[in-house]
């Protein structure tokens, strides 16, 4: 595609932000933190609430790496509360404070405000069982020891969308990828159903996607407390599994639906802007070899997914 969609024109990336350290996993997980607050900030998301551990208040207390103590609940960490086009948002430090090689990262959605949040605890949100029950908490540091790599993310402030990835230097795919998406609003795959974002933060292996994607639960119909507390679990769906005839890593639209087992909850979420499936054949870390020379844009396979990237960040490393 040689022109973005009308509803993510302004797609923008930042790529391949060195980890300041390649011995110190404490100064990797606090850079990468900080990193993924500065992209929900840019996906256009307005702090509501917020500690650093030392601070909790309604205003923005995480304006550094400084900022950022990792700490499992009851014990003073960061974590941020978010409001983002009519939904909202918790990123949080949920890690053990004794780990020297940090990597939890906590991603919590919301169909109402963040209320509350100490110190020790974050906010809450403020109608019970309108936030996911299934967090997206992952690591986000795929290496259980230091090590070189780098951070690239992309976003569209006019959607609301974008995904973050922490990829170690010379590997062959990403180490870990946080997504937050939803589709165009005009998508005619769009189920327009409770609950406009998916969320997804998980660590990969070379070969295998093992990440699960998490939205709001059933009463966000009805906006009250749950009486079944479970959420609804989204699946990347319609990327090919067999090899071309021409042999090329062709990308194929990506469709997001649930595999829940209750009939009622089963939705079709609808077709995502900002990433394609690529065939498990294809190889990962390169340009779809199908895009047009002329395209400023590529297709960049990461994963079982290709990312949107813009050709003039170069490739990713």
């Amino acid at each position: 595609m040689t022109t973005l969609p009308a509803s993510i024109s302004d797609w923008a990336v930042v790529p391949n932000v060195a980890l300041t350290s390649s011995v110190d996993q404490v100064v990797q997980y606090r850079q990468i933190m900080f990193a993924a607050h500065t992209w929900m900030l840019a996906m256009g998301a307005t702090v509501i609430l917020s500690s650093n551990g030392t601070t909790a208040s309604a205003a923005d207390n995480v304006a550094s790496t400084a900022d950022i103590v990792y700490a499992a609940a009851g014990t003073a960490h960061t974590w941020i509360a978010y409001s983002l086009q009519g939904e909202y948002f918790t990123l949080e430090c949920n890690n053990a404070a004794a780990d020297t090689t940090p990597q939890a990262m906590g991603l919590f959605l919301s169909g109402s405000a963040y209320t509350g949040g100490t110190t020790a605890n974050r906010a809450t949100a403020s109608v019970l069982g309108t936030e996911t029950t299934t967090n997206a908490s992952r690591n986000i540091i795929g290496w259980a020891s230091p090590g070189a790599g780098y951070i690239s993310y992309g976003y569209s402030a006019s959607a609301g969308i974008g995904w973050f990835i922490v990829k170690a230097a010379g590997t062959a795919s990403v180490s870990s990828m946080t997504v937050i998406d939803r589709p165009a609003a005009t998508d005619s795959m769009r189920d327009n159903g409770p609950g406009s974002y998916c969320v997804v933060a998980t660590t990969w292996s070379t070969t295998a996607f093992s990440g699960t994607m998490s939205t709001l639960t059933a009463d966000r119909l009805t906006n009250t407390a749950s009486s079944v507390g479970a959420s609804w679990i989204w699946n990347f769906s319609a990327i090919p599994s067999g090899q071309f005839a021409n042999s090329l890593g062709v990308v194929s639209p990506l469709y997001v639906g649930t595999n829940s087992s209750i009939s009622a909850a089963a939705r079709m979420f609808g077709t995502s802007r900002i990433l394609a499936g690529v065939p498990t054949t294809a190889p990962w870390n390169g340009r779809s070899p199908t895009d047009p020379v002329l395209d400023p844009f590529t297709w960049w396979t990461v994963t079982p997914f290709a990312v949107l990237w813009p050709k003039s960040a170069g490739d990713i490393l």
